[in-house]
């Protein structure tokens, strides 16, 4: 807690004390969606062709996927939004 915060009366959530004395704070294992992914080639020919790309990169968590990992993502993603109805 900082001098800053005594003044205005701020106190520290309990997981804010623990950060403050060095301790991980607890981070929930959320697994990425992969809802916006990004093709790559490894042809300059193939670019643009969708079918054609040797991976996909996820603009959220960054990781590499294969074609397949990726089709079986947005597969899931699709059917998440379609209980979401």
């Amino acid at each position: 807690m900082t001098v800053l915060d005594r003044l205005l009366g701020r106190h520290p959530e309990p997981d804010d004390r623990h950060q403050a004395q060095g301790a991980p704070s607890p981070s929930p294992a959320a697994e990425c969606a992969h809802g916006a992914m990004t093709p790559r080639w490894d042809a300059i020919e193939d670019m643009g062709h969708e079918d054609r790309a040797s991976s996909f990169v996820c603009e959220a968590c960054h990781s590499t996927l294969t074609p397949a990992e990726a089709e079986r993502a947005r597969a899931e993603t699709v059917a998440r939004l379609h209980l979401g109805q």
